[in-house]
């Protein structure tokens, strides 16, 4: 069996709770249930969660996140989208 997909909880802990967040909104905006309403941006523009219940735990909001770099280590493994990477 493959490991469970990250969650927003682990984006809380490894970058909101370490002052990494740029406040960029991409796990809010690339987030597979924002029409269910499960993240939204806070009033201080650090992503939260609107409706936790309605989270799918897909892990695509800690993949696309800039500091976690997941998403670049993944395209790098598969060569996807460039000929070239350079290490």
């Amino acid at each position: 069996m493959g490991t469970e997909a990250k969650t927003f909880h682990d984006l809380k802990l490894e970058v909101q709770q370490l002052n990494f967040c740029g406040k960029c909104g991409g796990c809010v905006a690339f987030c597979s249930a924002s029409n269910l309403g499960a993240l939204e941006v806070g009033p201080d523009g650090m992503p939260v969660f609107a409706d936790e219940e309605k989270c799918l735990k897909c892990g695509i909001c800690y993949m696309i996140c800039p500091n976690i770099r997941d998403l670049d280590d993944e395209l790098k493994r598969n060569k996807l989208g460039a000929p070239h990477w350079p290490d």
